[in-house]
């Protein structure tokens, strides 16, 4: 006799302990939240949709966890756009000046270059950081072969020696 394939439960909270019920009405309060913040503040809504553009394709493209790189490129792309937000609090908050924020092209290259500056970060980043750790590495190297050297004018070459006879000396 065939036995029935054995129904699989759904779990009842996410990795983080969420219950995965309330997950759902999470996302649709954050979408309401969104939608009544876009109708009250329609141009800074604007401004920032636009200027935010390259931190939105970071977070989808970036896959790893955690989203080092979706930081990097969006903290600069904020850098980059809050000036011209600032800009268009300070003076007329209207959707002309907002249209008008957008259309400067000077904008766009402040906003989006920054977003390149973020990103440039971090293609470049680990290149940079792994020549600081190999040249500490071999720094680490000389001074450990430095202090191998006064161990053994200290006790004598019997400590160079291990349980396999003498340890061979690796030439860098």
């Amino acid at each position: 006799m065939v036995r029935p394939p054995a129904r699989v439960s759904r779990p009842t909270a996410d990795a983080t302990g969420v219950p995965s019920s309330r997950i759902p009405t999470a996302w649709i309060v954050l979408l309401v939240g969104l939608i009544g913040l876009l109708a009250i503040a329609l141009p800074t809504a604007i401004v920032v949709g636009v200027g935010m553009a390259p931190s939105i394709v970071a977070f989808v493209a970036d896959v790893e966890r955690p989203r080092y790189r979706t930081y990097t490129i969006g903290l600069l792309n904020m850098a980059g756009t809050m000036p011209f937000v600032f800009d268009l609090w300070s003076g007329a908050n209207t959707l002309a000046t907002a249209v008008a924020i957008v259309g400067n092209v000077y904008a766009w290259l402040a906003m989006y270059g920054a977003a390149g500056i973020g990103w440039g970060l971090t293609v470049m980043m680990p290149g940079i950081a792994g020549v600081f750790f190999n040249a500490w590495a071999e720094r680490r190297i000389v001074l450990d072969r430095e202090e191998q050297v006064r161990l053994v004018q200290d006790w004598g070459p019997e400590v160079a020696e291990g349980d396999n006879g003498p340890t061979p000396r690796v030439r860098l």
